[in-house]
């Protein structure tokens, strides 16, 4: 069976939409924590950014779901996951375990060498409630807005 290459330039095409995502994400008016943020930001970006966001990661998913069927057909069962346990959860898992000790140390625990863990874990509570459970509630509220806004929700 040849390559398709109808899958490569679909793949290609999302990986150009992502990579447009990303780019805009400065430039929205929306608050987006993280990322450098452009104070003349352009509704437009907003609105491509979500729009984007809408199909990107699942059109991800059924181009990977697509090419494991395909490889499905040509190995069996057990080879089939054995190379992809090679493939991708071994990286994975020596990339998490090798970056989470990194990460944490330098954004949290370089503050609290040498004292208790209670004062760790009361500062980590605070961040929570405080940083992440906004941008919880601000995704939901943009989340319907895009839903609202889009045109199948129109007609």
């Amino acid at each position: 069976m040849s390559r398709n290459l109808s899958l490569d330039y679909l793949r290609n095409f999302a990986n150009l939409s992502r990579c447009l995502l990303h780019a805009s994400i400065p430039y929205m008016v929306t608050y987006a924590p993280v990322w450098p943020v452009n104070e003349n930001g352009s509704w437009f970006f907003d609105f491509a950014v979500f729009e984007i966001h809408l199909f990107v990661m699942e059109l991800f998913f059924v181009i990977a779901g697509f090419v494991f069927a395909i490889q499905l057909q040509k190995q069996t069962t057990l080879s089939l996951f054995i190379d992809r346990t090679k493939r991708i959860f071994l990286p994975f898992l020596i990339g998490l375990l090798s970056l989470i000790p990194i990460v944490l140390s330098y954004f949290f625990l370089q503050e609290f060498s040498g004292k208790g863990f209670s004062q760790f874990k009361e500062t980590l509570s605070e961040l929570i409630i405080n940083d992440i459970s906004p941008i919880a509630k601000e995704m939901k509220h943009l989340m319907n807005i895009c839903t609202l806004s889009s045109p199948c929700a129109l007609a």
